[in-house]
């Protein structure tokens, strides 16, 4: 009899707290929902708020999938706000959890988001860093858009180290990356940046030659557009 009792008494108490999780995953969704209302009517502080109440309560019920999300959303809120030391806090909280569960393709998309908070606090080394765990994690052999952007932002972080020679590297890499897709406007932007760096060491006419070719890439492209 006292076992029977014991178990019922444990089959409530599981029953409770499913309850208790439901109704808090309720509310997370609720104040989720309004805080990405907030977001896109650029109502930021709010939105962080809402967002807060969000990441209190993954903490209570202990969901990482949802405390992961919420930081990632107080992050974004924060870059908007311009207060990137704050943004990356929170992208690198939320890259830890996102990492448990192993989702490549939003690990990429915090650590793109983080070495961009890096650069704009001028912290070269760290957005560095994160921009190579990107190019780790990318598939290597499938060229996209994205692959050609992080090689063109590594090649700004070296340009803006001095180191221009390996700037002129990932210019060039994302130009093959580029090239392999025909995107002639990503071509053109690395092709004037090499440019402007020749320009700087004073190979006025290599600097002039690659200015030419990336307006003629860029004039082909307004042809075909009309």
């Amino acid at each position: 009899m006292k076992t029977c009792k014991r178990f019922t008494y444990l089959l409530f108490f599981v029953f409770s707290i499913n309850l208790l999780f439901s109704q808090n995953k309720d509310d997370a969704l609720l104040y989720h929902l309004e805080g990405i209302k907030l977001f896109n009517n650029k109502k930021y502080e709010e939105a962080i708020a809402n967002f807060s109440k969000v990441l209190k309560i993954s903490q209570q019920i202990y969901s990482k999938e949802i405390e992961g999300i919420a930081l990632n959303n107080i992050g974004l809120c924060y870059k908007n706000l311009g207060d990137n030391g704050k943004a990356v806090q929170y992208f690198n909280q939320s890259l830890e959890i996102k990492k448990i569960f192993n989702n490549k393709p939003e690990i990429i998309a915090i650590l793109n988001r983080i070495a961009i908070s890096y650069e704009k606090l001028g912290e070269l080394d760290k957005a560095l860093k994160s921009y190579e765990s990107i190019l780790d994690k990318l598939d290597i052999n499938k060229n996209d858009k994205f692959k050609a952007k992080t090689f063109n932002s590594i090649g700004d972080i070296y340009y803006r180290l001095n180191d221009l020679k390996t700037a002129i590297f990932y210019y060039e890499e994302s130009i093959k990356v580029s090239s392999s897709f025909n995107d002639d406007l990503l071509v053109a932007e690395s092709l004037r940046k090499i440019g402007s760096i020749y320009n700087d060491m004073g190979d006025k006419k290599e600097g002039i030659r690659l200015f030419n070719r990336a307006y003629e890439l860029e004039k082909g492209v307004k042809k075909n557009d009309h």
